[in-house]
């Protein structure tokens, strides 16, 4: 397993939460629009919480990446913000400083980046949202 952040805050977090239920991560500190992993190599992409923070540009990359580096009939996960902002914010949306991203952003975002979607909706977690795809 590989894990990818930008900020090596959250990849010592990570690793520390990692190593803490036993599982064997490798962690590095990049940006995920081009990944030095070759193509059809991973079973699951996992995205979660990182695509508000991007720019439409390296959105659109991100996605072509969670297309690229997975094997055929590999799976892609993104989980992000998506619904009406509100006046009191909880722990976790205060995390979310620079948009939302929604479930059919992400839906169109993934499909014309090539992937095929399953399901997509609420998490049940305030306004988080999620899209499952796969690679066919």
């Amino acid at each position: 397993m590989h894990g990818i952040d930008a900020a090596s805050e959250m990849i010592a977090r990570t690793r520390k939460k990692a190593n803490k239920a036993g599982v064997d991560v490798t962690f590095t500190n990049g940006v995920v629009e081009g990944r030095p992993f070759p193509g059809e190599h991973f079973d699951a992409v996992l995205s979660t919480l990182m695509l508000h923070h991007l720019p439409r540009t390296a959105r659109e990359q991100c996605a072509r990446e969670m297309r690229r580096v997975p094997k055929t009939g590999g799976r892609a996960l993104a989980v992000d913000f998506g619904g009406a902002p509100r006046d009191r914010k909880s722990l976790i949306e205060r995390f979310h400083r620079h948009g939302r991203v929604g479930a059919q952003g992400i839906v169109k975002l993934l499909t014309e980046a090539g992937l095929e979607v399953m399901e997509s909706g609420p998490v049940g977690v305030r306004d988080l949202n999620f899209v499952l795809a796969t690679v066919r």
